[in-house]
């Protein structure tokens, strides 16, 4: 019988741990297509503009979404 319990309660824990990867996984997956539509918008945003200032700013924020790809990999 003991074994048995110590069998259920590892079981339970591994099912909640589990469940916990998987949700972390989907927060992941909608950051990264957050990053990505984000990337796309600025991209175009930049083929449409021809001021410098302007540019730099936009070049300034792909950066930070090319750097949260990183945080992500």
């Amino acid at each position: 019988m003991k074994y048995q319990k110590i069998v259920k309660e590892l079981t339970a824990q591994l099912e909640s741990a589990d469940l916990c990867l998987r949700d972390r996984e989907k927060r992941l997956e909608a950051f990264g297509r957050q990053l990505k539509i984000e990337e796309q918008k600025l991209k175009k945003i930049m083929k449409e503009l021809s001021e410098g200032g302007t540019r730099c700013e936009i070049e300034r924020q792909l950066g930070l979404v090319k750097e949260g790809y990183e945080l992500l990999a």
